[in-house]
């Protein structure tokens, strides 16, 4: 089995690709391009000849073991997770701030019944906070209580 054929085999159990992908592993070296890059290996992860996913490793494929794509896979992953997290926190603070600038317009203090009050002001950061929550996670909620 060839260096490309076993990164192949690799990518395919790393990554737990079903048999509808298809990988295509190419090397591009020194004479292509500018003549100055070294050998690098290419992985592309192909759907019905569409590219899905395009990976490069500088390292001739000979040369490339199951631990590179390992740690190619877990780089991957890492940086998907943060970026659902961020992308998560931007968006309950974008909701928080709708909510919070709604209440904030159209209430008064509970407790004297003036506008802009600290109470008011504290009640409705709560309250904003718990419908931002309420409005990002609703149908993670959901899905929750449909599963019990």
């Amino acid at each position: 089995m060839t260096g490309k054929e076993k990164i192949g085999v690799w990518t395919r159990e790393v990554f737990s690709l079903p048999d509808i992908f298809t990988v295509h592993i190419s090397e591009t070296g020194p004479g292509s391009g500018s003549g100055q890059c070294p050998v690098s290996t290419e992985i592309r992860i192909m759907l019905d000849e569409v590219e899905k996913s395009r990976f490069s490793l500088n390292m001739p494929a000979e040369t490339v073991t199951k631990e590179e794509i390992v740690l190619l896979h877990d780089s991957i992953e890492k940086s998907v997770k943060s970026s659902f997290i961020s992308r998560n926190v931007y968006r309950f603070f974008g909701w928080w701030m709708i909510f919070a600038g709604s209440f904030t317009l159209f209430s008064v203090c509970p407790v004297c019944g003036q506008a802009g009050c600290v109470g008011s002001l504290g009640f409705t950061a709560v309250i904003s906070a718990l419908l931002a929550l309420l409005k990002n996670f609703s149908s993670r909620i959901k899905d929750y209580f449909r599963k019990e």
